[in-house]
Order: C-alpha cells, then sequence, then structure tokens
C-alpha cells in the first residue's frame, strides 16, 4: 500500500518516487515423525523506491517480524534489510 509520494532527488544521484507499506502474517505446519510444529509470525514491511544516477531502479526494504508461535524463539522480533531491482 503506497504511503508517500515524495517526489525529491539528491543531486542527481538518487530520486525518491514512492514509500509503501506491507503488512503481513505467515503460517507455516511442519511434522517430522510424529512430531509436529505449528509456526506463525507477523511483521511490517516499508520499501523505498528509487531511481539512481536517473537510470537503475532500485528498491530499498526494511523488515521487521515478530515469531507468534511455534520455535524456541517465540516473542523474539527479527528486523533484516534488503535491496530490489524490481518494484
Amino acid at each position: 500500500m503506497p504511503l508517500l509520494y515524495p517526489d525529491f532527488g539528491i543531486a542527481g544521484l538518487t530520486y525518491f518516487k514512492k514509500i509503501r507499506a506491507n503488512v503481513f502474517y505467515d503460517v507455516a505446519f511442519t511434522q517430522i515423525r510424529d512430531r509436529s510444529t505449528n509456526f506463525s509470525s507477523a511483521g511490517l514491511e516499508l520499501i523505498f523506491d528509487n531511481i539512481n544516477l536517473n537510470y537503475a531502479p532500485l528498491s530499498i526494504g526494511l523488515r521487521t517480524a515478530y515469531l507468534l508461535e511455534g520455535g524456541p524463539s517465540v516473542g523474539v522480533t527479527s528486523f533484516s534489510f534488503y535491496l530490489s531491482k524490481e518494484y
């Protein structure tokens, strides 16, 4: 979902087109032999769509997730950073 359209650039190096967000919820079920486990997590993702050097599209993302159920790290929040060449 688009949040902002900042529409500004920095010295011809990068141009900020759009800032968007995704809210997600994941569920997984596993079974190994006689043991089954349910995993679930929820989180938020912020994505900054840029044009670099007035040529190359690049998306920069920040993602945080919270493990709700399953595994030894229940209640732990994870954070990640990623780059993507497509929007």
